[in-house]
């Protein structure tokens, strides 16, 4: 980065080594990167941010910082500049707002940690708002490190979006995520209200892991999902997920616009579903059930996706949103290998399919393999005239 269209935090006495609160001295210089119009730069290290204010801790206006952003020291094996926090509150790390309008804002480089146990509440790492108006344009997230949330990053308001190259994970399993029966989201969730949209999203190259492979003591399953929300068009693509105890990828009806036309494609995934051993439910019962992708969404394609251990691997189901009417779905050239342990997992469909009172309208299924159980890998219901041709199975020896 040209170092003239830069200010660094450290004049500001922003401590990178964790040992003291290094949030006031973060939004000074973020002031002054506003006056300036530049770049904020952390350098490498460790800068603790504790200091919560009304479920926040840092509120960064970026309105007019066109091109810009922030960023921090990043190499091959990862991010160098940490933004840490310890204390067993729900709060957002970086709030990233807009009152108006903001094209092309970055952040990049940057590892977000809370270290939080177990709390009543949402942690997060970013919180991205532009408003009902949509103020911000072009947002980039890349090889960023996110650990330790119950949603690491939320969207709203915002028209033009690129989360690439980062990674998530969740030490604690679903003990990263609030203790209730909200949805528990290792990844980005994407808002779709009164507060705005999310138009024209790409997703791609991310690792996503739930929890380790071996569940820490006493943390009942991983996190449930990866992806979890609505968006206008765009693009699920090369992302890499494991470890998760539900839908890894879950994209829900409209609110807004259910007319819409936009087409998500989400294709060239690789998603292991796979149950980590001792997966239990919150009432203490075998959790046996997940899903690979789940999209219950109209005019979207879902292809060359590569999805293992799944009960449900690829999912559309309508008859959860009855007034919404879904058409124009493809499914086509996936490879699923399908969960077949039963003392494990309760095997249930490679692909289904399943409209409400409104039948589905232009539905293909075509040209997916899936090593699984029964005679038949795909289930099409409440459906007009569907096509469902040259879908192979080779059953379990």
């Amino acid at each position: 980065m040209n170092n003239t269209l830069t200010v660094t935090v450290s004049p500001y006495n922003a401590d990178n080594t964790g040992a003291t609160e290094a949030s006031n001295a973060i939004l000074s210089c973020w002031a002054d990167c506003r006056a300036q119009k530049k770049w904020m730069y952390l350098p490498a290290g460790t800068y603790k941010c504790n200091a919560i204010n009304s479920g926040l801790i840092m509120n960064l206006n970026i309105a007019g910082m066109n091109g810009l952003g922030m960023y921090g020291d990043f190499d091959q094996d990862g991010p160098k500049t940490k933004i840490l926090t310890t204390v067993d509150t729900p709060c957002c790390q970086v709030e990233l707002s807009a009152g108006t309008a903001v094209a092309g804002f970055t952040v990049a480089g940057i590892s977000f940690e809370n270290t939080h146990g177990k709390i009543t509440g949402v942690t997060q790492a970013i919180f991205v708002t532009g408003e009902a108006s949509n103020n911000i344009q072009d947002l980039v997230i890349e090889n960023c490190h996110f650990q330790g949330y119950s949603m690491a990053i939320l969207i709203q308001g915002v028209t033009g979006c690129k989360i690439a190259n980062n990674y998530f994970y969740a030490p604690q399993g679903h003990d990263n995520a609030q203790q209730n029966s909200q949805p528990a989201i290792c990844g980005p969730q994407f808002g779709d209200n009164e507060n705005g949209q999310c138009y024209a999203v790409e997703i791609v190259g991310n690792t996503a892991i739930g929890s380790p492979d071996t569940l820490p003591a006493g943390v009942p399953r991983p996190m449930d999902g990866f992806i979890y929300g609505t968006f206008y068009g765009g693009k699920i693509h090369g992302n890499t997920i494991r470890n998760m105890s539900e839908e890894l990828i879950f994209l829900s009806p409209p609110s807004t616009n259910p007319a819409t036309t936009a087409v998500v494609d989400i294709y060239e995934n690789k998603l292991d579903c796979s149950l980590p051993e001792g997966c239990k439910n919150d009432d203490d019962s075998p959790h046996k059930v997940n899903y690979g992708i789940r999209a219950d969404i109209s005019h979207v394609r879902i292809y060359e996706n590569n999805i293992r251990s799944a009960t449900w691997g690829i999912m559309v189901r309508g008859v959860d949103y009855p007034g919404f009417t879904l058409s124009d779905v493809h499914i086509y050239k996936n490879t699923l290998e399908m969960a077949n342990d039963p003392t494990r997992y309760t095997y249930q469909k490679g692909i289904f399919v399943q409209g409400n009172a409104s039948q589905i309208a232009g539905l293909t299924v075509t040209d997916n393999e899936v090593l699984q159980i029964d005679e038949d890998p795909v289930e099409l219901l409440a459906a007009v005239s569907p096509v469902n041709v040259r879908n192979s199975y080779k059953p379990f020896n």
